[in-house]
């Protein structure tokens, strides 16, 4: 694991020690009491409305929907995606549905769903599991293989299990976990009255 960067200190350890996992345990089986306390993490995101826009597909190790998953990943993500213990993946509801329920606001959509990620990243690490949330698939393919309907787009997935054995994984999955954790400044993104114009100049990183 590399080691937090001192401006996380501070944080509450779930999220100052969330970190994006290669490596995982191919041998270890998420227990059902922990997938079952990270989809009620993500059941009481905040949304919008309380509309909850989100669908959550879990596909353990083995599972028809995993298999069916791995084949539609990107090359980079073929050697470590496998190992973990389950993937989690997130759509959001972009439209409503042939009944007319839910609501037309795919940008709020997905960052409720977004938020609703988030949360579920955050118990993970607070039961200390490894997690990995990623991009690297076919979506188009991904949403045909679940049966995603058309008012639903796939958002991300979120590898989880257990830190696997460093020592057994190879030289680029391990130069790729311990890469050094880095974030734009503060500066860069956290403005007052004006765009572009820091809201405090004196905070560095």
């Amino acid at each position: 694991m590399t080691t937090p960067h001192p401006s996380v200190e501070g944080l509450t350890p779930a999220l100052r020690d969330r970190h994006s996992v290669t490596i995982f345990d191919p041998a270890y089986e998420l227990r059902r009491d922990d997938l079952e306390r990270l989809l009620r993490a993500a059941q009481w995101a905040p949304s919008g409305g309380n509309t909850q826009p989100w669908a959550w597909f879990v596909l353990p190790r083995g599972s028809e929907g995993h298999r069916r998953l791995l084949e539609t990943l990107s090359d980079g993500n073929v050697p470590w995606v496998p190992a973990a213990s389950a993937v989690l993946v997130a759509a959001a509801q972009i439209a409503t549905d042939p009944d007319g329920n839910g609501r037309d606001r795919p940008l709020t959509a997905a960052f409720d769903t977004g938020l609703s990620a988030a949360s579920l990243l955050i118990e993970a690490t607070a039961l200390g599991l490894a997690t990995h949330p990623f991009g690297g698939y076919n979506a188009g393919e991904l949403a045909l293989a679940l049966g995603v309907p058309d008012w639903f787009q796939i958002v991300c997935a979120v590898a989880v299990g257990a830190p696997g054995d460093v020592s057994a994984a190879t030289d680029a999955l391990v130069e790729k976990q311990n890469r050094p954790r880095t974030r734009k400044p503060l500066a860069a993104f956290a403005f007052g009255d004006r765009f572009g114009v820091p809201y405090d100049s004196t905070l560095t990183d």
